[in-house]
């Protein structure tokens, strides 16, 4: 296989750069110079892949009502990968090929566990910490004209205060 040698003592060595199985034959050659193929129609040996780890280092934040989305990687095992998650915040979802996304409807800390399976079946998980926050308060207004300092109570107009855009409530 690529990444191997074979020594004149008959070691093989080395850093193999592909899995699978590999059918190796040999040939052996006396002093004389007289060979030996092996006539067994040569040795089996199989290079495992590498483990299957989830590289992603973290997850982002995200903000109630705004779009999120977040990927998430592979390496080692077998391709393709099939993603999943649990513990996902209200309104995310996760894609089978590694991406999380969606729009968080509600506030608060989650720990998201993704698995990753390889196409030989084996998995493994990395949990990830998320908090989703509220979005900045939108601005107030008030808007008071008039109002005399003498004026009694019930003769002050009535006070009025909007939100410049609606804002999510626990």
């Amino acid at each position: 296989p690529n990444g191997l040698t074979a020594t004149a003592g008959g070691a093989i060595g080395g850093t193999p750069t592909t899995a699978g199985k590999f059918t190796v034959n040999v040939t052996v050659a006396d002093a004389a110079g007289a060979t030996f193929a092996n006539r067994l129609g040569g040795f089996s040996l199989t290079i495992a892949p590498a483990a299957l780890v989830i590289g992603t280092a973290s997850a982002p934040n995200g903000t109630v009502g705004t779009a999120y989305t977040a990927s998430f990687a592979a390496s080692g095992g077998i391709a393709p990968y099939t993603f999943s998650a649990s513990g996902l915040p209200a309104g995310l979802s996760m894609s089978a090929t590694g991406t999380i996304s969606g729009t968080p409807t509600a506030p608060g800390a989650a720990t998201i566990v993704v698995t990753v399976k390889d196409s030989a079946g084996v998995s493994t998980s990395k949990s990830f910490a998320v908090t989703i926050g509220l979005p900045p308060a939108p601005p107030l207004t008030f808007n008071i004209v008039g109002i005399s300092d003498t004026a009694l109570p019930l003769q002050q107009p009535r006070v009025q205060v909007t939100l410049g855009s609606a804002y999510p409530v626990d």
